[in-house]
């Protein structure tokens, strides 16, 4: 109580905890941890982090991150969360928190605690809690974090803010916030996307801020991952949640926007969830959802980024892809894809439920250490203009005649891009019932992407303007050839004209052959051309060493290549010009 005479010291929050509840898993977790070796003594209930059966039929579902630590800590690798907020003089933060680089959007300061929100504190304790001998422990236990208390605001202007501040420095980017999950198309402003362009490109002394994000926890309401222009945008590695069986969390949304999975909690009645730190220098196991697995991702991006620090963005997201564990082994919706980089024969293996599957840190860092950096950022895009293409309506109610009705377009990419990293499709429906459809996306390979699952969520969603869809299941294919996007609408309704107004493809991604020269100079003579060029920018994957030449008269019926005349080793890098000779007068 504060007498009439008294200073008045502030505002305090109490909150009511069930001490035996509390004191039952601490013990409970120091006992199991007792034999782990590891000194922090909550460590034991971290089957996410080393899994001993603890939890029964799960052992070894973890991350393999107890065989990097001896090596690889996080240290000197900078993590920013965006979430709610952040107790960062935690005991088991605070030695790792860099509080100047703290910001709230709410008080435009540095203090980010807010002891209603805790949501922050769980998400940095799984990255970075510190290896200290208290409480839990980070799968990066030496990272250096900080946090944006972000989610007060709503603002597009602190959302592409917090995409970029101190992006310099930031190595990688958690983040565990997004739209609604109702099923529903969620679109994103062009101010956020600018910024994470931007990350990407020049964040990180120029090699690119590593964007992890959750996926969303929506399945139960028919939500697709893919349904999101943030968690589906190409400069951002999104994150599924899967349980400690190993499996797909039941909430946990798909798409084939997703990367790779973390652990989390199952989403079903009496199974482990994840053990973290609490706001008041507490702890607790109840932490689930994908805002769990997203920053288990982030923390081994932390260590892999620490195994080889020359990375770039496009580096890693590749290594998580070809080291990710195929997790749930039995499901039958595992497909193998294409050579991975870097070799000539293991392909990566994709699923719509899991992406290329669980989080390996072991793996991922072993992979970083001897990697060699992808070749320049390649990307090519091709748009069908204006096609107006009728999406008629059908039934596909069990015991009716009528099948669905499918509808299909076509385009043709050019050969520019080698090996894919990600591909963007960018659609703009008309649509009154787009629950009603199933779209998908079929490469030159035959691979076929489900951009979009029939959800049987009638005239509740609606599509009447661009949207971008996006898809990891052809990395590594080459790009070249027709591309399909075939359209099914699965469910009868009003019989309203429906439609495709237009679709177009950008494929990013990088290509082994060089780009072409671009010519700075033509100086035309009695019968000749003195022609002088700049080296492409995009040389592929070695260095140009000699160029060749060809030229063909403007007038001439037939320009098929066997009609072209060609010289050959005309210039070098340091002599990119050359004089064709024996040239008509008065052609071009």
């Amino acid at each position: 109580m504060i007498g009439k005479n008294d200073t008045d010291t502030g505002r305090y929050t109490v909150r009511a905890i069930v001490e035996g509840s509390y004191t039952y898993f601490e013990n409970r977790c120091s006992n199991i941890s007792r034999s782990s070796g590891i000194n922090d003594p909550l460590y034991g209930c971290q089957w996410h982090l080393k899994n001993n059966d603890q939890f029964r039929n799960s052992a070894g579902q973890d991350i393999r991150v107890e065989e990097v630590w001896p090596t690889y800590t996080g240290s000197g690798i900078n993590v920013a969360v965006v979430d709610d907020g952040m107790h960062y003089t935690h005991e088991d933060l605070r030695d790792n928190v860099d509080g100047s680089l703290n910001h709230n959007y709410n008080t435009n300061d540095t203090d980010i605690y807010d002891y209603f929100e805790w949501h922050g504190t769980a998400v940095a304790g799984l990255i970075a809690a510190k290896d200290n001998g208290l409480g839990v422990r980070g799968v990066a236990p030496e990272a250096t974090i900080y946090g944006y208390y972000y989610l007060v605001s709503s603002g597009d202007a602190d959302r592409a803010d917090a995409m970029s501040r101190n992006a310099a420095v930031t190595a990688v980017s958690n983040n565990g916030w997004g739209p609604r999950d109702y099923g529903e198309p969620n679109p994103v402003a062009s101010t956020w996307e600018m910024a994470v362009t931007d990350g990407v490109a020049n964040g990180y002394g120029g090699k690119g801020v590593v964007y992890v994000w959750s996926a969303g926890n929506g399945a139960e309401n028919d939500d697709d991952s893919n349904l999101n222009e943030i968690a589906n945008y190409c400069a951002v590695t999104a994150v599924r949640a899967v349980g400690h069986d190993d499996k797909r969390s039941d909430y946990s949304e798909p798409g084939t926007n997703r990367w790779v999975c973390g652990p989390s909690s199952s989403g079903r009645k009496g199974q482990p969830r994840i053990t973290t730190t609490d706001n008041g220098h507490r702890y607790w196991g109840r932490m689930g959802g994908t805002s769990a697995s997203a920053p288990i991702v982030s923390g081994v991006v932390a260590l892999v980024r620490g195994a080889n620090n020359a990375l770039t963005w496009r580096d890693v997201k590749l290594i998580l892809a070809a080291s990710a564990r195929q997790n749930d082994a039995d499901n039958t919706g595992w497909e193998q894809g294409a050579v991975k980089y870097g070799s000539t024969s293991d392909r990566y293996n994709f699923n719509h439920e899991y992406g290329f599957g669980m989080v390996d840190a072991k793996a991922a860092t072993d992979l970083a250490t001897g990697w060699t950096n992808v070749p320049a950022f390649r990307e090519i895009t091709t748009e069908s203009g204006t096609i107006n293409l009728s999406l008629p309506d059908a039934a596909a109610v069990v015991g009716e005649p009528d099948a669905p009705r499918q509808v299909s377009t076509t385009l043709t990419v050019g050969s520019f891009v080698d090996f894919i990293e990600f591909v963007e499709v960018n659609t703009h429906f008309s649509h009154t019932s787009f629950g009603d459809l199933k779209v998908e996306l079929i490469s030159p390979s035959g691979a076929v992407s489900l951009l979009v699952p029939y959800a049987d969520l009638g005239e509740r969603v609606s599509l009447r303007s661009a949207f971008r869809f996006g898809t990891a299941r052809h990395l590594g294919e080459n790009a070249a050839g027709t591309w399909t996007l075939r359209i099914t609408d699965c469910k009868r309704q009003s019989g309203r004209a429906e439609s495709l107004r237009s679709w177009g493809l950008t494929i990013y991604g990088h290509g082994f052959k060089p780009g072409t020269p671009e010519i700075d100079d033509i100086t035309p003579g009695p019968g000749t051309l003195a022609v002088e060029w700049r080296e492409p920018t995009d040389t592929g994957k070695t260095a140009v060493t000699s160029y060749d030449l060809r030229y063909i008269r403007k007038d001439a019926s037939d320009k098929s290549d066997g009609n072209w005349t060609e010289e050959t080793s005309v210039g070098s890098l340091t002599n990119r010009s050359y004089t064709i000779t024996g040239l008509s007068g008065n052609v071009e």
